[in-house]
This record gives structure tokens, sequence and C-alpha cells, in this order.
């Protein structure tokens, strides 16, 4: 099963690391094929400067420890084809579902509430906790 983390997802695990969320990516990690697009690289490192400049430095410490495929995102034309009438209220999150579409995930990890509701088939949309309930 193919997993697209977000980049939330990334920012909570790394920003404020806990057993549970360790446990969380070592067991997605052992059992499932991670993956996070490159926007979601980009908006880590752009949040990470913006919101917690001291940490920086430790980010590519971060991602070496979880075992994870990168995904290219897709051009803007792209991804506005893949994404048609789909439109999230933050368009700074069309890259990420659009990854996750073009990718063919299973499922799409996020803490963010747009992402919710959608009408669409796939990738099914889940908080960590849902996950958690459901796969783990």
């Amino acid at each position: 099963m193919d997993i697209l983390i977000d980049t939330n997802i990334l920012i909570s695990a790394f920003v404020f690391p806990d057993k549970s969320i360790n446990k969380f990516f070592l067991d997605l990690c052992k059992k499932y094929n991670v993956l996070i697009c490159s926007y979601s690289l980009i908006e880590l490192a752009d949040v990470l400067g913006r919101k917690f400049p001291h940490l920086v430095g430790n980010v590519d410490e971060f991602l070496m420890r979880i075992k994870f495929t990168q995904i290219f995102t897709p051009a803007q034309n792209v991804i506005d084809e893949i994404l048609g009438e789909i439109s999230l209220r933050d368009k700074k999150d069309n890259p990420i579902l659009a990854s996750a579409i073009f990718a063919d995930a299973d499922v799409l990890i996020t803490g963010d509430k747009d992402f919710f509701g959608l009408n669409i088939e796939r990738p099914q949309i889940l908080t960590v906790n849902e996950f958690l309930d459901l796969y783990i």
C-alpha cells in the first residue's frame, strides 16, 4: 500500500517529536511504502525556515530516519488537469492532492481539515489516528 504523507504531518513529527509519532513512522515505514512529494519537502524547508529557523539544520537527519520514496510534484498545468473541478480552499494544498493522485497513492495522511469531505474515490484521506485505527 502506498501512503503519501502531507507536510503538516512531517512538520508535527519533526518539531514536536514524541514516542507515539516516532512509533507511528517506524510502523508505517516497516509495513507500507511511504511517499513524500517534492512539494512537501520544499514546503517543509520553507515553514521551518520561517517558524523554526533553529531546527533547519536538523531536517536532513530527520528525513534520513524515515524510509520513504520521494515522488515529484507535477507542474501547475498538470496539477490543474489532474484535479479538474476539485478545488481545495487553500490553493497551496492542491499540489499535495495532485501528487497523491498522480502517484496513485492508496492513502493520503493529513491533519489538514480542508482535505476532508472531498468527493474523491482515491486516495483515501485519513488523519494519523484514523490510519492507525484502520491499518496498524
